[in-house]
């Protein structure tokens, strides 16, 4: 398989993977924190608190969780190209 597929399919994957995290932390995460936020705490006022300073965690953890998998697919990059480079040398 050509190196150029290999990224293609690395890159999608990861594509569909941080749509998918994106997704349940920033979104489904978040509403059912909020909802149970809604669901224990009776004062409006003090939902709405603790809503807000909870909203802001949500895409600091979506950016690390990115950053982490970013590196990660760097690091099989780097290595498929060391793998690469080594097999071409043998022939």
């Amino acid at each position: 398989m050509l190196t150029a597929v290999h990224l293609n399919t690395i890159d999608a994957t990861a594509t569909v993977a941080r749509n998918s995290v994106l997704q349940t932390i920033e979104i489904q995460t978040k509403n059912a924190v909020e909802s149970v936020v809604k669901e224990v705490i009776t004062d409006p006022a003090s939902q709405q608190v603790l809503i807000e300073k909870l909203r802001p965690i949500y895409p600091a953890m979506f950016e690390q969780w990115q950053k982490d998998l970013s590196a990660r697919l760097d690091q099989l990059i780097a290595e498929a190209d060391f793998e690469n480079a080594k097999r071409k040398s043998e022939l």
